[in-house]
């Protein structure tokens, strides 16, 4: 991938680029997610580079209202529904409402 492939827009949080060997001529994106510092990768469905900016520009700011309001963003991910699991398990524990077996759970998740 050359230089000429990658675009970056806000500072480095979203990086549109074009893939190597893929079959299409469409443009791709990632964009970085602030509680983990992990990358979402996606396609921005277009051969059009100002087209794909936009899209990508987009699908940040969506992602971090996802996050804001607390629902899952990387939902194939089997380890980011279990951090929210453990996550809401301890702070129902923390409040006073949680049930003994969370522990448990939390104890067998982390393994």
């Amino acid at each position: 991938m050359s230089k000429e492939d990658l675009h970056y827009i806000c500072g480095d949080s979203i990086v549109v680029y074009k893939r190597a060997k893929s079959r299409t001529d469409c443009w791709y994106a990632r964009v970085k997610l602030d509680h983990n510092k992990r990358w979402k990768k996606f396609s921005t469905k277009t051969c059009d580079l100002q087209a794909a900016l936009k899209y990508a520009e987009t699908q940040y700011h969506v992602v971090k209202e996802l996050l804001k309001s607390g629902v899952a963003v990387e939902s194939r991910r089997f380890s980011y529904i279990a951090d929210l699991a453990i996550e809401e398990m301890e702070e129902e524990l923390k409040a006073g409402r949680g049930k003994a077996t969370y522990y448990d759970y939390i104890r067998i998740i982390n393994r």
